[in-house]
């Protein structure tokens, strides 16, 4: 129960669903590796979910992308990276430098992360100090890392797929099934995940 350190969260997120198709977290800085962790994990199914995390919903998605797009962090710009991409997705843009508006998906889901699911775990940080007060962030971060990472499974799954969107346009989890059933994802065959080396 000794703090390890800050997480870092690598998100990939399907556009027309609003879907999370895949994330990792580590206590290491945002690299080549977690962004690849992060890839591996949105191309496979996850077939195991409600027993290995004990989630109430299946997390169908999953498959080959058809277009990726990046924003402009070191971790993206490496060369194995891409090639390894190149083998996972047919395309791959980079969003301008300093134009955030350019992906508002991730920049709200980030801050959907923030306010609906981080807020309620120990060790939170807060935006205002004045809200803050006593309250030591180090002291009160003792939740194990495994914990960590099954309820963000279950957030996601049960909570965030299942919900309507902040525009209230849609449900994820029922886009992802309706546009699935008309498009259904391409699967990875074993030998091309051994290929991939995932």
């Amino acid at each position: 129960m000794v703090p390890l350190g800050r997480p870092y969260l690598t998100t990939i997120i399907d556009v027309y669903s609003s879907c999370i198709l895949g994330f990792y977290i580590s206590f290491n800085e945002p690299s080549y590796l977690s962004v690849k962790k992060a890839l591996e994990h949105a191309i496979k199914p996850k077939g195991d979910i409600i027993t290995k995390y004990c989630t109430k919903n299946d997390w169908p998605c999953f498959g080959k992308f058809d277009s990726m797009v990046v924003d402009n962090g070191a971790e993206f710009w490496s060369k194995e990276l891409h090639l390894a991409c190149l083998e996972m997705t047919t395309d791959i843009q980079f969003c301008p430098v300093a134009k955030p508006y350019l992906k508002p998906l991730v920049e709200r889901m980030y801050k959907l992360i923030n306010d609906s699911f981080l807020i309620q775990l120990p060790g939170k940080t807060f935006e205002n100090i004045l809200v803050k007060g006593d309250y030591d962030p180090v002291k009160q971060a003792v939740l194990p890392f495994s914990s960590l990472i099954q309820m963000l499974h279950i957030w996601i799954v049960d909570d965030y797929h299942q919900s309507l969107t902040a525009s209230k346009t849609k449900i994820p989890q029922l886009f992802w099934d309706e546009s699935a059933n008309l498009y259904p994802p391409v699967e990875f065959s074993n030998q091309d995940l051994e290929m991939l080396n995932v």
